[in-house]
C-alpha cells in the first residue's frame, strides 16, 4: 500500500494471488496504470528467494532514487525541529527495516545508513519496514564521520547511543535539531564516528543478567524519548 501510494516508486508489474481479496490494492494499481497479473502460489514463490513470505502479493519495482544529504538539509532547513537516525555499519536488513519503522512512527526526517558494508533496498528490508521504506527518506553515506561534520555545521547536535555513555537517555534534554547515531551490535560505533558526536547516551538497564538490547529495540526506546522531549 505504501509503495503504491508513493509517486516516486516505479512498478514494472504487480503480481497478486488469483484467489486473494485485495480489491483496494488492485484499485490503487490500476489508478496508476500498473500492470496487474493474477498468479498462483507456484509463480509467486518462484519470483522470490526461498522462504520469503509474500502474503499473496509481490511487486516488481525499481529501487528508489537516492537522496543526497545536501538535498535533505535544504528540505528541512526551515524546520524548527528535526530528527535524523544514523545507522553506522548495521548490516542486517531486518534491523534496518525495524529501525525505519520506528523512525517513521516517531516522526524522523530521514535515516542515514553506511553505504560501504551497509544494506541495500531489498524485499526483506521493505517487509520489516512495514511501509516506512516508501515514506521515510533513506540516505546512503560513504563516510559517516563527514556526514556528522556536515550536520553540525547545519545546527544539528549529534548523540551517540552506546554502553557506558556519560548521560542516561531519560535524563537528556535533546537539542531542537538532533541526530541519533547507532552502531552495529558487534563492533558498535567506530572511534572516529564516536569522537565526532557531541554526547554519548546510554539506556538505563534494570537487569543485571541482561545488559544489552537489540539495536532496533534501542532505536525505538531512544526515539520515544526524543519524541517526548519535543512534546514537553
Amino acid at each position: 500500500m505504501a509503495a503504491l501510494k508513493n509517486p516516486h516508486r516505479h512498478f514494472h508489474r504487480l503480481f497478486i494471488h488469483e484467489k486473494g481479496n485485495n480489491q483496494e490494492i488492485i484499485s490503487l494499481a490500476r489508478a496508476r496504470h500498473i500492470q496487474v497479473e493474477f498468479s498462483d502460489n507456484h509463480v509467486l514463490n518462484d519470483l522470490l528467494q526461498p522462504g520469503a513470505v509474500h502474503q499473496g502479493i509481490v511487486g516488481d519495482v525499481k529501487m528508489l532514487a537516492p537522496l543526497d544529504i545536501m538535498n535533505l538539509l535544504k528540505n528541512i532547513e526551515r524546520k524548527q525541529t528535526a530528527t535524523l537516525l544514523i545507522a553506522h555499519k548495521i548490516t542486517d536488513p531486518h534491523n534496518i527495516g525495524a529501525m525505519m519503522r520506528s523512525a517513521a512512527v516517531f516522526g524522523c526526517d530521514a535515516i542515514i545508513v553506511s553505504d560501504k558494508g551497509g544494506v541495500n533496498e531489498t524485499g526483506a528490508l521493505a517487509k520489516a519496514a512495514a511501509g516506512a521504506l516508501d515514506s521515510l527518506p533513506l540516505i546512503k553515506a560513504v563516510n559517516i564521520t563527514a556526514i556528522l561534520k556536515t550536520l553540525k555545521k547545519h545546527g544539528f547536535w549529534c548523540y551517540a547511543l552506546a554502553e557506558g555513555g556519560e548521560n542516561f537517555l531519560h535524563d537528556t534534554s535533546f537539542a531542537e535539531k538532533s541526530a541519533l547515531v547507532f552502531g552495529s551490535e558487534g563492533a558498535g560505533i567506530r572511534r572516529l564516528v564516536h569522537e565526532n558526536c557531541d554526547a554519548t547516551l546510554s539506556i538505563n538497564m534494570q537487569s543485571g543478567f541482561i545488559d544489552s538490547l537489540n539495536v532496533s529495540n534501542a532505536v525505538a526506546i531512544s526515539l520515544h524519548h526524543r519524541y517526548i522531549s519535543l512534546s514537553d
